[in-house]
Formats: C-alpha cells, structure tokens, sequence
C-alpha cells in the first residue's frame, strides 16, 4: 500500500504584494477549468499560509502529509501582471531540498523537489478550449497538462470522466496490480 509521504516547508518569505497565495495538494485535476479551479485537491488558503508560515520565524515549519506528495504553491500578484506571478510545483523527494526565489517570494523546503514548468503543445491537449489564451497561458492548467501527458516522473492520471482525472504516484501497472489484491482480499 502507498504510504503517505511528508514534506516540510521551512520558510516562505514574501517581500512583494500578492492578492493571493495558496498551496494545493494535487490529487485530481479539470482541464474545463484553469487557474486553481483546475487542481483538485487539499487547498491551503492565503488567511491559513499567513497564519502558519509566511514571513514567520525561522522555528516556525508547515508538515504537510498526503498520499502523492504533489503540490503547487502560487501567488498572484497585487497589481495583476501574470509575469509577476508566482508558481512552484512541487513533488516529493526524499532528502532533497528546494531552495526557490521568483518574483519577491523565497521558499525552502525538505524532502521535495521543484517540477520546471514549460509551455505545452496545444495540439497534444485534450481539451477543446486549449486555444484560448487562458488556458494555454496559465501555468496551472500547463502543469496539468504536463500530468496529463506523463511528463511528471513517479506519476500517473487516471481519466474519470470527461475531462477530470485522478492523480496518483507511483508506476500505473504496479497500482492496478495492488487494487486487484485488496479486492480480492
């Protein structure tokens, strides 16, 4: 069975102005939807990142727990300019650490490793509003892209119904080996 796997953010400094600042646990994904719509999961809202870790002394530690240990941390910045946004996938790794600073936010972490986001083929998308700017220009919806098209190594999709997913970590054969085990249990 899939333990859970934990990662520790050790800081998260932010010298610039953002409306929002949120993490996600990704466990499913809408490609109907961009922006954080369109990552299914455990969100950690910018009232609750400010009480626990922003800015705050170096003592001061966020443990997150979950069964993939993919998230994406993202701020979004005060006056909108989508270059001044901020964005960090994330996934974990053991005994790695992530050390990240872009656009007046600074991030450390342990046991996680940073997913370098690129832009994606539109044509390899399987949703039909992929030519319209905000989808293809938002980060979220290329990370989900980038899932989706097995670009995330130690993770796979499963395809839910229409354009939703699961989101799992670990090889595809050796998961449904495992379900078919406890099913007949």
């Amino acid at each position: 069975m899939t333990k859970h796997t934990i990662i520790t953010i050790k800081k998260v400094s932010v010298k610039a102005r953002y409306k929002f600042i949120w993490l996600k646990s990704i466990e499913g994904l809408d490609l109907s939807k961009h922006c954080a719509a369109g990552l299914i999961g455990t969100t950690y809202t910018t009232r609750i990142m400010h009480e626990e870790i922003i800015n705050k002394s170096s003592d001061k530690h966020l443990t997150l727990r979950s069964r993939n240990g993919l998230y994406y941390l993202c701020g979004v910045s005060e006056p909108y300019i989508w270059k001044n946004n901020f964005h960090l996938p994330f996934k974990y790794a053991e005994n790695k650490l992530i050390r990240f600073e872009s656009n007046g936010i600074e991030v450390e972490t342990i046991n996680a490793e940073r997913i370098e986001l690129h832009d994606i083929n539109r044509q390899k998308c399987r949703f039909p509003g992929a030519h319209f700017p905000e989808y293809y220009t938002c980060r979220n919806w290329q990370f989900a892209n980038m899932l989706i098209n097995n670009e995330i190594d130690g993770y796979f999709v499963k395809n839910t119904y229409g354009y939703c997913y699961e989101v799992h970590r670990g090889i595809e054969n050796d998961f449904f080996a495992e379900m078919d085990l406890h099913n007949f249990k």
